[in-house]
């Protein structure tokens, strides 16, 4: 009679414990997705055409760099 009440706590317990565990992971799973989807791509162009076409496609979205830079 003692045993069959431990072994019901010991699996309420476990049980407990196996929940928490999900929904701690759960919880820093979302907020690693948050993260991600707010982090901005970066885009590397070599000619100005290509910049100017992904600048206007893109807009802010990315980080956007012309790798030549200006002429002087």
């Amino acid at each position: 009679m003692l045993k069959v009440k431990i072994k019901k706590i010991i699996s309420v317990i476990l049980l407990i414990i196996i929940i928490c565990l999900f929904l701690f992971f759960l919880m820093n799973t979302k907020n690693v997705l948050v993260k991600k989807e707010n982090e901005k791509k970066t885009v590397v162009v070599t000619t100005f055409s290509s910049y100017d076409f992904v600048r206007q496609i893109a807009k802010d979205k990315v980080n956007l760099i012309f790798l030549l830079g200006p002429r002087s």
